[in-house]
């Protein structure tokens, strides 16, 4: 179905062309379940995108068989640079129409979603292709059914969690009916629950309609459905097969079983509880029912304070939370768990105070400093406001008018602690890669010398190298330096390592 052939693709950098792919060699038969697993960084992105036609291969060649009816249509060769994409020198037959039948998810939903509600989402695609207006209404429905989203139909695209993002992107390629299916990280800010339906759906689409997939990842653990694993590694595929994989040299460190399974099962860690539940991560069992005091250190003044505090945005008919109250003390490490849309986020945003709530307060203590309450995001982009990485870092500091000096002796300490390499200092942020972004993200919170540290996702799309550096940091600035830390994430095995009480948030 899909042939590579020493493909080569390579970045424009201001140190010279940066090589992402290099001597790509890979044949995909049709209705093959195939999982490409590397690090960060390793070139999954890039390659996923060559095999959509998002990008040319700067030389090699990619082609699409046609012997199968199920299979695509035209090729794509050429020794141009991918500047030169369009340019009559390649030819008009050297790249044929293949988007109908190739459906690409990419790793960050926001860069897919074009339309104010969700319904239209789902049927923007296919008013493109000149479907009649009752298969479009068809289709629409069988996604919002099959991907959970009917309640959502009429929702704003931009009031969706990561994870409502991430189901909505996939139920619109999904009514395209694509024949191969290319899923770029498209679970990562999924938790247990949706990531096992998004799974499913995906294992039944290849199974039941003969779906090639394509399943792009850096965590083991999700290529057990796959019929081969190819690994890359610094831009090259080293041998696959269906067998035990060891991945020591792509950040993978365990031996790989096609069927070896997660080792937690947290289906039922987030069955309904009150907003007044915690687990304390010494009583922690796969379902927690167990009540204990919001802290064991009772008698501390809380930093930030939340009493009975209820949100409801306008454009949501009901409340994200409701009287909810918590106490947040100094040297804490919290960690905020649920299911998509449960209001993780917006938990954080109001700690921080982006957002202010329908009624209720959040109360800081007058011991927190007006600048010190720092929050990195579920998606770090959102935060960057320089190009330049060093300009971005020293960005919050020049705002203060500290001294140069001051400014270079943080930003060093803080770069050295997160193994920002001295060879990314002069890149631009649009350079790095997913893991580089959030560790940036967090060296620019961190220089500021924040009191209390909001983490928003951070280690979601890392691989195991990368998930197991920052966990590692984010332990030492626990323990070491006494810092305040309040970490949201889908997955609650991860919180049971690093926290010391974990808030879950119902629906």
């Amino acid at each position: 179905m899909i042939d590579l052939s020493q493909v080569y693709f390579s970045y424009p950098t201001a140190q010279g062309n940066l090589p992402a792919l290099k001597n790509i060699n890979l044949h995909i038969e049709p209705g093959e379940f195939i999982a490409l697993l590397g690090a960060n960084s390793s070139g999954k992105s890039t390659l996923c995108k060559l095999m959509a036609g998002l990008l040319l291969p700067q030389s090699g060649e990619i082609s699409f068989n046609t012997s199968s009816p199920n299979a695509f249509i035209g090729d794509i060769k050429t020794g141009f640079p991918i500047t030169s994409f369009g340019n009559d020198k390649m030819g008009s037959s050297c790249i044929k129409l293949t988007h109908p039948l190739i459906g690409l998810i990419l790793a960050n939903p926001e860069d897919q979603i074009l339309c104010p509600a969700v319904e239209e989402e789902i049927a923007f695609g296919l008013q493109n292709l000149g479907l009649p207006y009752p298969v479009i209404m068809e289709r629409v429905e069988k996604s919002l059914e099959l991907l959970q989203l009917a309640s959502l139909r009429k929702k704003p695209t931009y009031s969706l969690s990561g994870g409502e993002q991430q189901k909505l992107i996939i139920a619109a390629l999904l009514a395209l009916q694509p024949r191969c299916l290319i899923l770029d990280e498209a679970v990562s800010f999924l938790d247990a629950q949706q990531k096992k339906l998004i799974q499913e759906v995906v294992r039944n689409l290849n199974k039941e309609q003969g779906v090639s997939i394509i399943w792009s990842t850096p965590l083991p653990e999700e290529t057990e459905a796959a019929d081969r694993v190819f690994v890359l590694h610094n831009g090259e595929l080293t041998p696959q097969g269906s067998n035990a994989i060891k991945l020591r040299n792509c950040h993978c460190e365990t031996v790989l079983s096609p069927k070896q399974s997660h080792p937690l099962d947290t289906r039922d860690c987030f069955a309904p509880l009150a907003m007044t539940n915690y687990v304390k991560r010494s009583d922690y069992n796969p379902a927690p029912k167990t009540k204990i005091p919001p802290s064991a250190n009772a008698d501390t003044k809380a930093l930030l304070s939340i009493q009975n505090l209820t949100y409801k945005p306008a454009y949501h008919s009901d409340n994200i939370l409701t009287d909810l109250n918590l106490n947040i003390r100094q040297g804490e490490f919290w960690g905020i768990t649920g299911q998509i849309g449960s209001g993780k986020t917006t938990l954080l945003q109001l700690l921080c105070g982006i957002l202010i709530p329908t009624s209720g307060k959040v109360h800081r203590s007058d011991a927190i400093r007006p600048d010190a309450v720092g929050m990195v995001f579920q998606y770090p982009e959102r935060q960057f406001f320089n190009t330049d990485i060093m300009t971005e870092a020293a960005f919050g500091l020049r705002q203060k008018g500290l001294k140069e000096a001051e400014i270079g002796k943080r930003t060093e300490q803080v770069f050295s602690l997160l193994k920002l390499d001295g060879q990314l200092h002069h890149k631009s942020w649009m350079e790095l890669s997913g893991g580089e972004k959030r560790r940036l993200a967090i060296a620019c919170i961190l220089v500021m010398q924040p009191q209390v540290l909001l983490l928003d996702e951070p280690t979601a799309g890392l691989d195991t190298g990368n998930k197991r550096d920052l966990i590692a940091v984010l332990k030492h600035l626990h323990h070491q330096s006494g810092l305040t830390i309040v970490m949201v994430s889908h997955d609650i095995f991860e919180l049971t390592q690093l926290t010391e009480n974990i808030l879950i948030l119902p629906v």
